[in-house]
């Protein structure tokens, strides 16, 4: 069985979390009935190397 190297691994999961840091943040933003979904998801998928893929995914989508 042919395993993927772990940097490989640590980039997918950095993009999952990110992923879903940026949903939590968009029901967070534009659906505002969605409010408590939406800070869920934030707190369940952030810790300190998310936040800053979030900071960079935002940056990169022109959001700062």
């Amino acid at each position: 069985m042919d395993r993927a190297p772990f940097g490989h691994i640590m980039a997918l999961m950095q993009r999952h979390i990110a992923l879903a840091a940026l949903v939590g943040m968009a029901a967070l933003i534009f659906a505002p009935e969605l409010r408590d979904a939406g800070a869920f998801v934030l707190s369940k998928s952030l810790d300190a190397n998310a936040i800053k893929v979030v900071q960079n995914s935002l940056y990169g989508l022109g959001c700062f």
